[in-house]
């Protein structure tokens, strides 16, 4: 595997910034997991002033893969800007061989817009919808 030491820490910004709590990649016999809390650890400080909630939600890869913007198996429209979603919603799907990983929906609102193109690889953390959230829809 290669040295991949001066990676992780983008590694785990990256996780961090995108919601991800657990990586592994493996070459080989050899295997790296990076996990995070998927909560504040106990005793952490918190900010000192509460985020304002972003005017759009940028729903970004939580894997790579080629994108499909509808199951292989579905007939239905892909998703477009204008569309409305609810919280927990498919837009679409990364592929990774014959696994589909569900991309969903942060919040309920509609796609402002639709940044990935279907059957083009995806990397991780690329931005592939955004959302604009109604505004009494609040993230848990």
């Amino acid at each position: 595997m290669r040295d991949l030491t001066g990676s992780l820490a983008g590694l785990l910004a990256l996780m961090r910034a995108t919601g991800v709590t657990e990586l592994e990649l493996a070459e080989g016999d050899t295997a790296l997991r990076l996990s995070l809390p998927s909560r504040p650890l106990a005793g952490a400080v918190p900010e000192a002033t509460p985020r304002a909630a972003p005017a759009v939600e940028t729903v970004h890869a939580v894997a790579f893969g080629i994108l499909l913007l509808r199951h292989p198996a579905e007939t239905r429209d892909p998703p477009a800007a204008g569309d409305t979603v609810a919280r927990g919603d498919i837009l679409a799907y990364l592929a990774v061989g014959p696994l589909l990983q569900p991309v969903v929906a942060p919040c309920d609102g509609a796609i402002e817009a639709v940044r990935g193109r279907d059957g083009e690889i995806a990397g991780f953390g690329a931005p592939l919808f955004d959302i604009l959230p109604l505004a009494a829809d609040t993230k848990e």
